[in-house]
C-alpha cells in the first residue's frame, strides 16, 4: 500500500501503536481462524493495513480506539492488532458514518459536517434548535428527533459497543436500544434467541455464537426448543417437507452439542503440552479434557481436508442426550410449533400446505365435469385450418385436456418436446368450445418467475405474470386471491411447474374457483423447486391426475445440436462439438486461468458478428463462489468489457479471488456501474416503471407496476445529486419492458453477466457459454447440468475438464425429498 501514514513509518518493528482508526473495509478474513486484513483511517485521513485475530469483527466507517505493533508484511509496514475497542467518532469520515445511522440524517450528514465541523455532534445533543435556524429545509421536529436519538446513545454507549461487538449493526442495536433501552443486555443474556424474532436476519446459529459469549447453559429449553426448528428449517431449505424422527434427532444433537472452536482448540493444544487435563471454562463451570484426546482431534482436524469432515473433529465439551432433545419435541409439538405424523416430524406449516393441496386437488377432480360433444372434429378442423401436425401424444394431449370443463391435468416433457406449443393448440381450442356456447373463456398463465412468464407469454400470445402477481400479493399482508377471494379463471396453466415448491401450490390452490380446469406444464429431469417439497414430481408419481408426456423433439430447427447434445445429456451420454449445425460446441480447458480466457474470446468471438449482442449472451456457473463461481465471473467479465465506465460507482460486495501476486484469495470490490449487466433479486409489486420520451427524460408509466424476482437489464446511468437539499445516489437501469429508478438501496439487484444456473430456471437466452470444473464437483449432476444446457436457444459452449463434464452428465444424484404429497392423495381418494 503506498502513501502510509509518517507515523507508521518511523517506527520499528515490534513497537507499540494506540491510536483511532476508522475502518474503511475488510481486505481479507478466515472463516476457520478468525484471522482478518483491513484497510483503514487515521484520525489525519491516512490510510493503512490493520491485521490479526480479532475477537469481533470489525464493521466499515465505524471509529475503533486500537492497541497493537507495528509488523512487516511483503516489504510493507502495518499494525498487528492486540484489541479494538468502539469510540465515539473524531474524524470527518467517522462522524459522518455515525451521523448517517440516524434516522432521517442518512442524506443530510455530510452538509451539516461540512457546516459545523467536529463541533456537529455536540450541537445537535447540546443545542439542536440553532440548525433548524441557520440550515433552510430542515425543521423542528428533524433536529428534536436527531437530538434524542443522540443523547440516547451518548447514555448507553456502553451497551451500543457490546451490541455492536456481537456482530448486531449500528442501526439494529439502535433499534433495540429504543426499544428495550438499558435493558437489552440483561435480556440477551437471560435469552438470546429472543434476537431471532427483533433483529432481522439473526437465525439460530448467531444467536447461538452470541449465547456461546454470555455463557448460556447449552441444555437450556430455549436453546435446543430452537436448536431444532432450527435443523427443520434447514431441512426445508433442501427441499423437504418433513424429516424422519430419528434423523431430526440425530441432526439436532450434532448441531446442539457444545464444541470448541478451531481457536481455541489451537490455543489449548499449544498452552497446555505436558499437561494430562487441561481445565476448559464455560459460564459458572469448569470441564476436564484429557490433553492426549484433544490433541488427537486437532491433528485429525488439521488433516481433514474438506469442511464437512473437519466439523467431525471439532472436540465435544458438552454432548446432549437425546432424551432431553425428545422432552423439548413433545413441547414444541404441545405449543403447536410442528407436528408428529407417525414416525414424521413437520414445521405445522409445510404439514398443512400439504394437507391443502392434496384436498383441493381431489375436489376439484370430483366436481362434475361438463363434457364438450365433437372435440375431435373440431381438433382435426383447426389443425387443417391452421396446416399443422401435432405428434401422437401432442394430439391425445390436445383431445383430452379440451374434452371436458374443469379437472387437473399435467403436460410433461424434456427440452424441445413442444409443450409450449401444444398448450396454444389447447387454448385456441377451449377457447372455441366456450364460443360455442355463447361464453367467454377466462385463462390465466402463471410462472413461477418474472423470466419464465415472459417467456411463455412470448411463446402463447398470451398474458402470463408470475405466480404473486396474478394472486396479488400484497408485502405483510400476504395473497389477496385467496379462499375468500378465488380466482376468476375457467382455465389456470402454471408453466414451469417442477419450481412450485409446496407453500406457493398451496397458496395457489386457495384461489383456485371451483369449475376451474388446470394445467401443470413441466420438465421432470430440471431441478426440483428450491423450497420445500417436490410438488411435480408427487404429483405425477400419485398415479391419479391425467398425465401426458411428450417424447418426440420438435423445438428448434430439425437439425440442432442443442438438441442433440440435450438428450445425449438425459441419457447420460458425453456430448460433443456439433460441428454439422455449428450450434453446439465443448471446449476441453485443464486449468482455471484457460477457463476465464476461452470464456472472455468466446463472448469477443460471439459479438464480433452481427447476430448476437452483449445482452443476448448469458454464462451459467453451478455454484456463486469459487475460481468458476459466479462472483469471480461476473468480476472478470466486468473487467474485460466494462472496465472503464463512466459515472459514479456504488460497492454490490467483496469476492474472494487469487490472484498471481497472492498465494491466498484476497477480498476484491465488485462495484455496480453503468453498463453493467444485473438482476432483480425480489419481488417488490410496489415499484414504478418509466419510459423516455423523445427528449430522453424519463416518464412515469402508469400502465406498468412492479418489477419480478429474476428480471434482467443493463444499468444506464448512476448519479448523485441533490433532491430538496439531500444528496441521493441514483441508479437507473434499462428492462426489457422500460426502465426503473432506484435510489439509495440497492439490496434488491445482483451482477448479471454470470448466473447460478438455479437462478437461470425457466429463463432463455440465445447464447449460453457454460463453464465447468472440478473445483464445481459437489454441485454437478445431471439434472443441473441439463437445466443449464436447455437454457440455450441457438447457440451452447461448455468449456472445462472433460472429466467434470462428464461426472456432471453421469451423476444423478439421489434427490429424494422427504414429502408426503404422493401418499396423502392416496389417503384422501379412499
Amino acid at each position: 500500500m503506498n502513501n502510509q501514514p509518517d507515523w507508521l513509518e518511523s517506527l520499528a518493528v515490534n513497537e507499540e501503536v494506540n491510536c483511532k482508526v476508522v475502518v474503511l473495509y475488510r481486505k481479507f478474513h478466515s472463516e476457520e481462524t478468525g484471522f482478518s486484513v483491513y484497510v483503514c483511517e487515521d484520525e489525519n485521513g491516512d490510510v493503512f493495513t490493520l491485521s490479526g485475530t480479532f475477537a469481533i469483527e470489525l464493521m466499515d466507517e465505524q471509529t475503533y480506539f486500537i492497541k497493537g505493533t507495528v509488523a512487516i508484511y511483503r516489504k510493507e509496514k502495518q499494525v498487528t492488532i492486540k484489541s479494538a475497542r468502539l469510540e465515539r467518532p473524531t474524524s470527518r469520515k467517522g462522524i459522518i458514518s455515525f451521523l448517517k445511522t440516524l434516522k432521517g440524517l442518512n442524506t443530510r450528514s455530510e452538509q451539516l459536517y461540512d457546516l459545523y465541523g467536529e463541533e456537529i455532534v455536540e450541537i445537535l445533543i447540546n443545542d439542536p434548535m440553532r440548525i433548524a435556524k441557520e440550515v433552510s429545509g430542515i425543521g423542528k421536529k428533524s433536529v428534536e428527533s436527531w437530538s434524542a436519538q443522540l443523547q440516547l446513545l451518548e447514555e448507553d454507549y456502553h451497551v451500543l459497543s457490546e451490541l455492536l461487538a456481537w456482530g448486531i449493526s449500528m442501526r439494529q442495536a439502535k433499534k433495540l436500544l429504543e426499544r428495550f433501552h438499558g435493558q437489552i443486555i440483561a435480556l440477551i443474556e437471560r435469552n438470546p434467541y429472543m434476537l431471532m424474532n427483533e433483529v432481522k436476519g439473526f437465525g439460530f446459529l448467531r444467536c447461538d455464537e452470541i449465547a456461546r459469549q454470555v455463557g448460556y447453559d447449552p441444555k437450556g429449553e430455549e436453546r435446543i426448543q430452537q436448536g431444532l426448528l432450527y435443523v427443520l428449517k434447514e431441512a426445508m431449505n433442501e427441499g423437504h417437507c418433513f424429516l424422519p424422527r430419528e434423523m431430526l434427532l440425530k441432526r439436532a444433537k450434532d448441531c446442539l452439542d457444545f464444541k470448541l472452536t478451531v481457536i481455541e482448540m489451537k490455543q489449548l493444544v499449544d498452552r497446555n503440552r505436558g499437561v494430562v487435563e487441561v481445565p476448559y471454562s464455560f459460564g459458572e463451570k469448569t470441564y476436564l479434557i484429557p490433553y492426549s484426546t484433544l490433541y488427537n482431534h486437532w491433528n485429525h482436524y488439521q488433516r481433514e481436508s474438506s469442511a464437512r469432515g473437519r466439523e467431525k473433529y471439532r472436540y465435544r465439551v458438552i454432548s446432549l442426550d437425546i432424551v432431553e432433545i425428545e422432552q423439548q419435541l413433545l413441547t414444541l409439538q404441545s405449543n403447536m410449533k410442528i407436528v408428529m405424523e407417525k414416525d414424521s416430524v413437520y414445521l405445522i406449516y409445510l404439514h398443512q400446505a400439504e394437507l391443502k393441496v392434496a384436498d383441493k386437488i381431489i375436489r376439484l377432480m370430483l366436481e362434475n365435469q361438463n363434457t364438450f360433444e365433437g372435440v375431435q372434429d373440431d381438433v382435426e378442423r383447426y389443425l387443417e385450418t391452421n396446416e399443422l401436425t401435432l405428434e401422437d401424444m401432442q394430439k391425445k394431449a390436445v383431445e383430452e385436456f379440451v374434452s371436458k370443463t374443469g379437472g387437473m391435468y399435467i403436460l410433461n416433457g424434456s427440452a424441445g418436446c413442444g409443450k409450449t406449443f401444444t398448450l396454444k393448440v389447447i387454448l385456441a381450442l377451449m377457447e372455441q368450445q366456450y364460443k360455442k356456447r355463447k361464453k367467454p373463456f377466462r385463462v390465466k398463465i402463471f410462472a413461477p418467475t418474472g423470466k419464465a412468464s415472459k417467456v411463455a407469454k412470448k411463446a402463447t400470445g398470451r398474458e402470463c405474470t408470475t405466480v404473486h402477481r396474478g394472486l396479488a400479493y400484497v408485502r405483510g399482508v400476504g395473497f389477496q386471491y385467496n379462499e375468500d377471494n378465488p380466482l376468476e379463471a375457467d382455465c389456470v396453466v402454471i408453466d414451469e411447474s417442477s419450481m412450485l415448491d409446496i407453500l406457493l401450490t398451496s397458496s395457489l390452490f386457495e384461489a383456485i374457483p371451483a369449475g376451474c380446469k388446470v394445467i401443470f406444464m413441466g420438465d421432470t429431469k430440471q431441478l426440483p423447486s428450491v423450497g420445500a417439497g417436490n410438488v411435480l414430481y408427487d404429483l405425477i408419481e400419485c398415479g391419479m391426475i391425467p398425465v401426458i408426456t411428450l417424447n418426440v423433439v420438435k423445438r428448434q430447427a430439425d437439425h440442432s445440436g442443442i438438441i442433440r447434445n440435450a438428450n445425449k445429456i438425459i441419457n447420460a451420454e458425453m456430448i460433443s462439438s456439433c460441428q454439422d449445425t455449428e450450434d453446439a460446441y465443448v471446449i476441453w480447458k485443464h486449468k482455471v486461468d484457460d477457463v476465464h480466457d476461452t470464456l472472455i474470446r468466446s463472448i469477443e468471438r460471439l459479438m464480433s458478428g452481427a447476430k448476437y449482442s452483449f445482452e443476448d449472451i448469458q454464462i451459467l456457473c453451478p455454484q456463486r463462489i469459487g475460481e468458476i463461481g459466479t462472483y469471480v465471473v461476473n468480476w472478470m467479465i466486468q473487467q474485460a468489457f466494462n472496465a472503464d465506465p463512466i459515472g459514479e460507482k456504488v460497492l454490490n460486495r467483496y469476492i474472494k479471488k487469487k490472484l498471481s501476486s497472492s498465494k491466498d484469495p484476497v477480498d476484491i470490490p465488485l462495484y455496480f456501474q453503468a453498463g453493467d449487466k444485473v438482476i432483480h433479486i425480489a419481488n417488490n409489486y410496489s415499484m414504478p416503471w418509466y419510459q423516455k420520451d423523445p427528449s430522453g427524460n424519463l416518464v412515469e408509466d402508469s400502465s406498468l407496476m412492479g418489477i419480478t424476482n429474476g428480471e434482467c437489464g443493463v444499468i444506464e446511468e448512476i448519479r448523485k445529486e441533490k433532491v430538496m437539499n439531500v444528496n441521493q445516489t441514483m441508479m437507473i437501469v434499462r428492462y426489457e419492458d422500460g426502465y426503473v429508478q432506484y435510489t439509495d438501496n440497492f439490496e434488491e439487484l445482483d451482477h448479471a453477466y454470470a448466473l447460478t444456473v438455479h437462478k437461470s430456471q425457466g429463463s432463455q437466452w440465445p447464447a449460453v457459454i457454460m463453464p465447468v470444473m472440478m473445483e464445481n464437483y459437489n454441485m454437478l449432476d445431471n439434472s443441473i447440468f441439463y437445466t443449464g444446457y436447455t437454457r440455450s436457444v441457438d447457440f451452447n459452449c461448455v468449456i472445462g475438464q472433460p472429466e467434470a463434464i462428464a461426472h456432471a452428465i453421469r451423476t444423478f444424484k439421489n434427490r429424494r425429498r422427504f414429502t408426503s404429497l404422493k401418499e396423502r392423495f392416496l389417503a384422501e381418494a379412499s
